[in-house]
C-alpha cells in the first residue's frame, strides 16, 4: 500500500476506515468528512447500506409484579444500558434476553458497572441495593427485553438506552475491493532531501527530530523550535558512553574522561594485558603451578619456637625431634634403671618416738623393721561420721539429723508441749446449735513460755510433735454426747485427725484420762485444727493435751 504524501489532505482524511455491521453481517464503510465528522455511506465490497450511530434515548418502565417484559428494539446498536431505581421494593429478580427475530429470546449477560462482575439471572434486590446500572452487549440482536422473573413488594423501575459502537471492536475488512483499499503517496526521486520525511522522537513532553536537511534536532516546547542539539548518549544513569560534537567516543565517569578516537585493533589480546601473576619461591624464583615434582622447594616457609630458633628434624626420616630435660641436664626417657632418683617422695612407717619402722628386704621389698608392740602403738582414733566427714555423736538435748547419738531419737531435742483450757484458764463453750461443729480456743504453751491463744497449731518447722496424754471433762446437761477433735487444715472440713467423745445416760459431768503409750505424731509444718461439737447446745467442756516437740 502506497501513501501519496501530494495527495489531498481531505481526501486523505476520509479514506478507508471500516466497522463490521453485525445485522448485515458485512463489513461496511465509516467515512470522516473535513469537519472530522462521522459520516454513512455503502460502497465496494462493503456490500452497502448505512451503520446505525447515535442512541435511542432512556426510556422507563415500572416493574409491581413477576411476569412483566420491558421491550426495546436494538437492530443496528452494539450496547444497552440498564439502570435501577426505587424507593421501596423487595425480592426483585429477572433475566437479560437477546432475539435475532424478536420471537425467540436467550439469556444474555449484563456487566455491572461499579463492580465489572457479570450477571445472568441478578436476583435477591430490593432498594437497599439501588441505584444500580448494567452494560448489556446485544450486538447482533434485533429485540432486547427484561423479564421478571420474581418481584415481592414495592415498585422498582427499570431504565433502559440502547447506543451504537458502545463496545469498540478490532476488526479486519474481508469483504473491500482493491479500490477501497487503495491509497498512494509519492515521496519524490530518492535521494533528494527535499523530498525526506521528518521523524519525531518524542516523550510527549521534549522532541528529538529529524531536520529537513537531515539533522537531528532537539526542540524542548512546541514542535519546530530549534533547541541545542542533543548528543546520543548511552548510560546506565551513572556512567555515560557519549558522541562528542567532533564524532570522538567520550566515557564519562562522574568528572574524569577518556577519549578513545579511531579505530581500536582487538586481534592481538596479550599484547594488551593489563599485567602478568607469577608465582616466586623465597629466592625470587618464578615457580610453575603445574610442576608438582619437587615440593620441597614450594614450601611455605621455616618454622620456628617461641625463642626464635628452628624446630629440629631427624637427619633420616625428618621426625621432629624432642627432648626431655631438667635444667640443663637432658633425660633419656628410655633408662628406666635407675628408679630411686626419680622416686615422687619417700614412704615411712614410725613408731610412737618417730623411728622408721619401714625398709627393705634383700629383694628390694617393703618391710616392717621391727614388731609392732602390743598395747603400745596406737593407729588412731575411730568415731561415726557422715558422707561430709562430719561428726555423728551429740550431746545431750542435742538433735542429730543421722539418728547416731547417746540418746534416744525421740528424747533428742525435745520440747514440753501443751494446749488446752486450764492454760487458757476458761472453759470452751460447745455451739449454740446442737450438732453444729464449731472451732474450739484453746491455751498452748510449748517449754515454759505461753504460745498465742488460738483455735489452731502450726507444727514447728523441722520438728514433729507427739501427743501423748490427754483429759477431757464435760458437763453433760442431757442425755447424748460431746466431741473434741483435731483436723488436718484451717477449716472444719478437713481430715479428723484426732477425735475424742464422751456420751452421757443423763445430766451428768463425766471426766476421761488417757495415756497414748507410743505417741500420736504430727509432721512439721502440719496445721491443726480444735473443733468442738455435741448434741446438747452449749456445753462446756474442759480439755488439756500434752505431749513434746523434737
Amino acid at each position: 500500500m502506497a501513501i501519496n504524501q501530494t495527495a489531498d489532505e481531505a481526501e486523505i482524511q476520509r479514506t478507508a476506515i471500516y466497522a463490521y455491521d453485525p445485522v448485515a453481517g458485512k463489513f461496511r464503510v465509516v467515512k470522516l468528512d473535513a469537519s472530522g465528522a462521522v459520516v454513512t455511506a455503502g460502497g465496494g465490497g462493503g456490500g452497502g447500506g448505512a451503520i446505525t450511530s447515535g442512541e435511542i434515548a432512556r426510556a422507563t418502565a415500572a416493574v409491581t409484579t413477576t411476569g412483566q417484559y420491558l421491550t426495546t428494539t436494538v437492530a443496528g446498536y452494539s450496547t444497552v444500558i440498564v439502570d435501577l431505581t426505587g424507593a421501596t421494593f423487595a425480592g426483585l429478580a429477572w433475566h437479560f434476553q437477546g432475539s435475532a427475530d424478536g420471537t425467540n429470546f436467550f439469556n444474555i449477560e449484563g456487566r455491572v458497572a461499579d463492580n465489572q462482575q457479570w450477571e445472568r439471572n441478578p436476583s435477591g434486590y430490593g432498594n437497599a441495593q439501588a441505584p444500580k446500572m448494567w452494560t448489556v452487549d446485544v450486538t447482533g440482536y434485533t429485540t432486547f427485553r427484561i423479564d421478571v422473573t420474581a418481584f415481592t413488594s414495592g415498585t422498582a423501575t427499570f431504565g433502559v438506552k440502547a447506543t451504537a459502537l458502545g463496545n469498540p471492536r478490532v476488526v479486519i475488512p474481508t469483504q473491500t475491493s482493491a479500490a477501497d483499499l487503495a491509497m498512494t503517496a509519492t515521496q519524490g526521486p530518492p535521494g533528494t532531501v527535499a523530498n525526506s520525511w521528518r521523524m519525531v522522537v518524542t516523550d510527549l513532553t521534549d522532541i528529538m527530530a529529524v531536520n529537513a536537511d537531515g539533522s537531528i534536532n532537539a526542540a524542548q516546547g512546541p514542535p519546530g523550535t530549534a533547541a541545542a542539539a542533543w548528543r546520543v548518549a548511552v548510560t546506565d544513569f551513572t556512567d555515560i558512553l557519549a558522541i562528542n560534537a567532533d564524532g570522538s567516543v567520550n566515557v564519562t565517569d562522574n568528572g574524569g574522561s577518556l577519549t578513545v578516537d579511531g579505530t581500536v585493533d582487538v586481534s592481538d589480546r596479550d599484547a594488551r594485558l593489563l599485567g602478568r601473576a607469577k608465582i616466586l619461591d623465597s629466592g625470587g624464583t618464578v615457580i610453575d603451578p603445574r610442576d608438582t615434582s619437587d615440593r620441597a622447594a614450594r614450601l611455605v616457609g621455616v618454622v620456628y619456637g617461641s625463642q626464635g630458633q628452628q624446630l629440629k628434624q631427624t637427619a633420616t626420616n625428618f621426625n621432629l625431634q624432642a627432648e626431655l630435660a631438667v635444667g640443663a641436664t637432658l633425660i633419656d626417657p628410655r633408662d628406666v634403671s635407675d628408679r630411686a632418683a626419680r622416686l615422687l617422695g619417700v614412704a615411712k612407717i614410725v613408731d610412737t618416738a618417730g623411728t622408721n619402722q619401714l625398709g627393705v628386704d634383700a629383694s628390694n621389698r617393703a618391710k616392717v623393721v621391727a614388731d609392732l608392740n602390743a598395747g603400745t602403738n596406737r593407729i588412731g582414733s575411730v568415731r561415726l561420721v557422715d558422707s561430709a566427714d562430719a561428726d555423728l555423736t551429740s550431746a545431750k538435748d542435742t538433735q542429730t539429723s543421722r539418728m547416731v547419738g547417746v540418746q534416744s531419737v525421740v528424747d533428742a531435742g525435745r520440747t514440753k508441749w501443751q494446749a488446752g483450757t486450764e492454760s487458757n484458764t476458761t472453759l470452751i463453750t460447745t455451739s449454740g446449735t446442737a450438732n453444729t461443729e464449731v472451732a474450739a480456743t484453746l491455751g498452748i504453751r510449748k517449754g515454759d513460755a505461753a504460745q498465742t491463744t488460738g483455735s489452731s497449731y502450726t507444727v514447728t518447722s523441722g520438728k514433729k510433735l507427739r501427743l501423748t496424754a490427754y483429759t477431757i471433762d464435760v458437763a453433760h446437761s442431757a442425755a447424748g454426747y460431746a466431741t473434741f477433735r483435731i483436723r488436718l487444715t484451717t477449716t472444719l472440713t478437713g481430715n479428723i485427725l484426732f477425735d475424742i467423745e464422751t456420751r452421757a445416760q443423763a445430766a451428768a459431768g463425766i471426766s476421761r484420762a488417757l495415756d497414748l503409750p507410743d505417741g500420736f505424731e504430727f509432721a512439721a509444718g502440719q496445721v491443726l485444727q480444735f473443733s468442738t461439737k455435741s448434741s446438747t447446745a452449749s456445753l462446756a467442756i474442759s480439755i488439756q493435751l500434752y505431749g513434746f516437740e523434737y
